[in-house]
């Protein structure tokens, strides 16, 4: 994963608010959000 300067917050609720907002997501928020969900969900498959 890229380190950036932002932390997981931060980026979870930019992704949450363009799918609030109907935004698409970009190929890397996707991406984020499939390594975010295996770091805290380790057993569940999505």
């Amino acid at each position: 994963m890229i380190q950036n300067h932002y932390g997981d917050t931060d980026i979870l609720l930019r992704i949450l608010n363009n799918l609030k907002n109907e935004k698409p997501l970009f190929p890397p928020d996707k991406e984020y959000l499939d390594i975010i969900l295996q770091k805290y969900f380790p057993n569940e498959k999505f």
